[in-house]
């Protein structure tokens, strides 16, 4: 009786499936709002926000004193209130709908420039959760079918926490080098009136850390960028 015989198969590699698994297939986009002008008033500040995109969720984190200001005194006779106040209620934004957020932030007139990295979900998630710890037992203040407003325990300060930096703070729990050599664009002076600028560095100092946006869209024309930004885009009134 003959023995049996075993024919071998070929089989072709999946490399295709290899790439794609070593592929990131998430995103993570830092928002710069320039400034602009209403009514003839020149709003020099700016505004920073934080999109993550999975595969299966996509948020934009926009926080800013969206609630109460709280007027302060800075010395020198300077006595700020409304908009001017460094101070307020912190409110945290979560858009489940990024062409509204970009289409609020194009209603202003301003013009915003994301910087995009590819990253991997599990990345991702880190930048999610980090975020969720924050609104973690409250119920929103607003519910809209674009996005969920939150009041957090930690209130705005113009020097930080605020848009810059607490974007900055959830970008590093997916990307820890994302700003990595931006130390020398700290400089208030480029946004804030001479007076103001001296009062505030009289009072608070100079933070150690960027704090405000005009500053990060500087850092990330420049050469000092450690952490290769993968897409830049530019939102211009209208863009979705």
């Amino acid at each position: 009786m003959p023995k049996p015989t075993t024919k071998a198969q070929t089989v072709a590699p999946q490399n295709s499936v290899v790439r794609a698994a070593l592929k990131p297939d998430s995103e993570l986009e830092i928002i710069i709002g320039g400034p602009y002008t209403r009514q003839g008033v020149e709003h020099k500040y700016g505004h920073t926000a934080l999109r993550i995109k999975t595969p299966r969720t996509e948020h934009t984190y926009d926080f800013g004193r969206y609630g109460r200001i709280y007027p302060e005194s800075l010395g020198f006779g300077i006595d700020l209130d409304g908009e001017d106040s460094p101070r307020g209620e912190g409110i945290l934004n979560i858009w489940a709908n990024f062409g509204a957020y970009i289409a609020s932030e194009n209603q202003t007139g301003r013009t915003s420039w994301g910087y995009q990295y590819a990253i991997f979900e599990a990345q991702a998630n880190r930048t999610i959760a980090y975020f969720d710890k924050m609104i973690a037992g409250s119920n929103p203040l607003k519910t809209t079918a674009s996005y969920k407003r939150y009041k957090i325990s930690t209130d705005y300060f113009a020097l930080g926490p605020n848009c810059t930096t607490l974007s900055i703070d959830g970008a590093k729990q997916a990307i820890p080098r994302v700003v990595e050599g931006s130390e020398k664009h700290i400089r208030p002076e480029d946004v804030l009136s001479t007076l103001v600028s001296t009062a505030m560095k009289a009072k608070y100092g100079t933070p150690k850390r960027l704090f405000l946006p005009a500053n990060l869209r500087t850092y990330y024309g420049s050469n000092d960028v450690r952490i290769r930004v993968d897409k830049r885009k530019t939102y211009q009134a209208g863009a979705r």
